[in-house]
């Protein structure tokens, strides 16, 4: 995938390719891919909460602003937003925070 590639984020479900592209453009891996074959090995950071928490520390000190606010009503959605590189308040969705995070950090870095 090539960085002009990025998918729709809101419909990118948790898994190996969301975990992907954030090691790779977040956590700042160089390649991730050979051909079409996802190489092992990768953190589960859209399924991990304790991996995704390493994602919004990456975020906080790479030039990207930290992501500010993490919410929740009762059962709902988690909602993760924060500022982008380009000032604008950028909010995610997901229904596990892993994902939301995931997801608030390649906004982040548009």
């Amino acid at each position: 995938m090539t960085p002009a590639a990025l998918p729709d984020i809101d419909a990118l479900p948790a898994g190996l390719e969301m975990d992907a592209l954030i090691a790779e453009r977040v956590m700042g891996w160089k390649s991730y891919k050979k051909g079409d074959v996802l190489h092992l090995g990768i953190p589960p950071y859209s399924t991990d909460d304790a991996a995704a928490l390493e994602v919004w520390k990456i975020i906080s000190t790479r030039g990207a602003r930290p992501m500010d606010a993490i919410t929740r009503f009762r059962d709902g959605p988690y909602r993760v937003g924060g500022l982008s590189r380009l000032e604008f308040w950028e909010e995610a969705t997901a229904p596990t925070l892993a994902l939301a995070i995931c997801r608030a950090a390649l906004r982040s870095m548009r």
